[in-house]
């Protein structure tokens, strides 16, 4: 798959779960042997070619709608698969994070990516982004006049958009796209319950994405390390 593929694959993700429709579980292993990568004042320009060296140490980076805190250090392990050497968080390593909001922000800044983690001396960095969509209805609406607003039946449904792109930490390559959704729902009866209730969907939603993507991992890096590791 080329680049620009990629991205439209990972942009049209992005839309989906804004208008609550879903991208669900997919993943694509690029092909081609070089790829554009933008070129950033300030930062050294990067060839946007495969050079995957194995066994690889891979470095975590999360877009600021999707904190590196979310991932636990349980399923930082489970994404351990043969010919990887090791995987760290890398958030605190590149920068601002108001630059990186979403999976185009981090597209855009692969050559700052780059050059910030440069000394970690990684090989690959996998850059996450999740979307989270909450759709609310309310039930019976004159409960809530008639108990003074205290009542206030609602149901919410969740839906979690993970995506994960691999870049080659030295040329910015992308390797291939990974993603999965995850759903929860909640049902409250009064204010008071509605926002915990809510947490908790999308808390759900959150977990369940997360845990397919991280099952899922290994068997795509083991693709990616047959078409591209040395």
């Amino acid at each position: 798959m080329k680049a620009r593929s990629i991205l439209k694959l990972l942009f049209r993700c992005a839309t989906a779960a804004v208008l609550a429709s879903s991208c669900s579980s997919y993943e694509y292993v690029a092909s081609g042997t070089s790829q554009s990568v933008p070129g950033l004042q300030s930062y050294p320009r990067v060839s946007g070619k495969p050079a995957l060296h194995t066994p690889a140490r891979i470095g975590v980076l999360t877009t600021a709608r999707f904190k590196q805190g979310a991932l636990t250090d349980d399923e930082l392990k489970q994404l351990q698969a043969p010919g990887i050497r090791s995987i760290m968080p890398v958030n605190t390593y590149v920068g601002d994070e108001g630059h990186l909001w979403n999976m185009a922000d981090l597209m855009h800044q692969r050559a700052m990516i780059i050059n910030n983690t440069r000394f970690l001396d990684l090989d690959v960095i996998l850059l996450c982004d999740e979307t989270v969509n909450v759709e609310t209805r309310q039930h019976i609406e004159p409960l809530q006049w008639f108990s003074l607003g205290i009542l206030n039946p609602e149901s919410t449904r969740t839906r979690t958009q993970l995506d994960a792109a691999m870049m080659d930490a030295r040329t910015g390559f992308i390797y291939g796209v990974i993603g999965d959704e995850g759903k929860g729902s909640s049902h409250s009866l009064t204010f008071l319950e509605a926002e915990a209730v809510k947490e908790a969907g999308k808390n759900r939603a959150c977990s369940s994405a997360r845990k397919q993507l991280v099952g899922r991992f290994p068997a795509f890096w083991t693709k990616v390390k047959s078409h591209y590791g040395k």
